[in-house]
């Protein structure tokens, strides 16, 4: 039994990775109550603009452009490519360093709480978003995955889609996996949106400041990470001394 974990932990067999694959979904659904958190945060806080996807941001960019609103399509697009640039950082982190890029998404997540918390109420609403554009997308990319499953933990819309799509074809077909599938995808949602309601309240009592109240989530994932790596490296060296013996 021990030296098939080794063998697994070896050569990245599946039956390793189901020790994790609890733990990184968990994961998964706490950073997605940090970010229904934050996209909370920027609509309350920023009359009503949302900080976590390009998609609107995008558009409204055309329409300043098509109305002649040079100034406010320029500070939108500033937010784009602080969204792109974020992207191409994670993306080169990951290949040409050893940086783990979830501990250091984290990391950037608590930066950019404190940041949000200093921001004067009454400057311009775009521009204070923008260390929310930018760690809202190394985010996406850092926890895109858990398990067998690629999820978002900023947005909502394609998880909505997984999670019904899901239901229904185990509601038609009796396909066990797509049961996990609408399982998954909902408590996704679910913990997203108990990151909305966090927020909303925490907001009611601290106004802009409310942003420290991120904290709390974001110890929770980095512990639950912490905790994950230790276990999975005690089991793999209790298996590599048990196959010495």
């Amino acid at each position: 039994m021990h030296f098939l974990l080794v063998q697994a932990f070896i050569f990245g067999d599946e039956s390793f990775m189901e020790l994790k694959t609890n733990n990184d979904e968990l994961i998964h659904h706490v950073m997605s109550s940090v970010g229904g958190f934050l996209g909370a945060y920027a609509l309350l806080n920023r009359h009503e603009n949302f900080g976590s996807s390009a998609t609107s941001n995008m558009i409204i960019i055309i329409s300043d452009i098509l109305g002649h609103s040079f100034k406010e399509s320029f500070i939108r697009i500033i937010a784009l490519l602080i969204y792109v640039f974020s992207i191409v950082l994670f993306v080169t982190i990951k290949n040409k360093t050893s940086v783990n890029v979830r501990k250091l998404s984290i990391f950037l997540d608590g930066c950019c709480l404190v940041a949000l918390a200093f921001l004067p109420a009454d400057m311009d609403y775009i521009m204070s978003l923008y260390p929310i554009f930018f760690v809202t997308a190394f985010q996406w990319s850092s926890f895109i995955n858990a398990g067998r499953f690629s999820s978002s933990t900023i947005f909502s819309t394609n998880n909505l889609r997984m999670a019904v799509s899901g239901f229904t074809s185990y509601c038609i077909n009796k396909d066990e996996s797509q049961l996990e599938q609408a399982k998954f995808f909902g408590l996704t949602l679910l913990y997203y949106h108990i990151g909305v309601i966090y927020s909303y309240i925490s907001y009611k009592l601290f106004g802009i400041q409310s942003s420290f109240m991120g904290f709390l989530p974001l110890f929770a994932a980095f512990f639950i990470m912490v905790f994950q790596e230790y276990s999975v490296k005690k089991e793999s060296n209790a298996a590599v001394e048990n196959s010495t013996i």
